[in-house]
């Protein structure tokens, strides 16, 4: 697909952060945070295949970041290919996904992303995004944790403990 025809004329919440990741996220100008990747990176153009093995992800899921305007791509005949900017923004929303961050809220940071003025502020901006995962992953795991003592409670009840029994 071109870059323009993932633009649709509808005005669904997906479309408008298509229309507008369209028009500035892929701009060779946007800043991206560096994720220090271990990757080597294929020549250019990068097929399909080649792009989901790099990220141990399906044909589908490429197309489904396409469809939600975090991913780019363009076409060769029949064969979608990838540029060394798309496997980036690629490895980029990949990571977030690694660490549970859910396709909406990549879709805003993007956006943020387009807007950013700097490296820096590229930056900054996946340092919040992460640090905020991070408060949601402790305050997730405090509550497994509860809950995991509650369990142990009524599976091994005190003895000495008086509380009425149901059941």
């Amino acid at each position: 697909m071109e870059g323009g025809d993932l633009m649709q004329k509808e005005n669904t919440p997906d479309s408008q952060i298509r229309a507008k990741s369209k028009s500035s996220l892929y701009d060779e100008h946007i800043f991206l945070p560096d994720l220090r990747l271990s990757l080597r990176l294929p020549p250019e153009p990068v097929g399909i295949a080649e792009m989901a093995n790099l990220f141990g992800v399906t044909h589908r899921t490429l197309h489904f970041y396409e469809e939600k305007g975090l991913l780019s791509s363009r076409r060769s005949g029949l064969m979608r290919i990838y540029s060394h900017r798309d496997v980036n923004v690629m490895a980029l929303v990949n990571t977030c996904r690694e660490v549970g961050i859910p396709v909406a809220v990549i879709q805003e940071f993007m956006e943020k992303l387009a807007d950013a003025d700097s490296q820096g502020e590229a930056t900054a901006l996946f340092e919040d995004l992460l640090n905020n995962r991070k408060r949601e992953l402790t305050a997730d795991l405090s509550t497994m944790r509860r809950q995991m003592q509650q369990i142990s409670n009524l599976l091994t009840p005190d003895d000495d403990d008086d509380t009425v029994q149901t059941g």
